[in-house]
């Protein structure tokens, strides 16, 4: 988590991705941790959130969904949920994104 956060890390990406592909159900909670910690404006953001579209099991489709609608989140980081929740193949987050984009 500590490397995730360190933006003079040379492999931080990958250190975020691993950091998702943990299989013991911690990997969810270190990666909405870490959308919280990271300063609004670092690229990192972007490299959580694709972490996040490989959650096993399709876990994150529903929380691409919600930073997709968050208005909170910056732009490019809400661009970035809906790119991976549309490239996600999950029937049921592809229609609610469809009934989104229709309403």
């Amino acid at each position: 988590h500590a490397m995730a956060l360190d933006p003079e890390l040379e492999h931080r990406d990958e250190a975020i991705f691993w950091l998702g592909a943990r299989r013991d159900g911690s990997g969810q909670s270190a990666l909405m941790r870490l959308l919280d910690e990271l300063p609004r404006d670092d690229e990192a953001r972007e490299q959580v959130v694709f972490a996040i579209s490989e959650l096993p099991d399709g876990a994150g489709s529903r929380i691409l969904l919600d930073l997709a609608t968050d208005s909170g989140q910056a732009r490019e980081l809400r661009r970035q949920a809906l790119f991976w929740l549309a490239h996600s193949g999950d029937e049921d987050s592809v229609a609610a994104l469809v009934d989104l984009l229709t309403q």
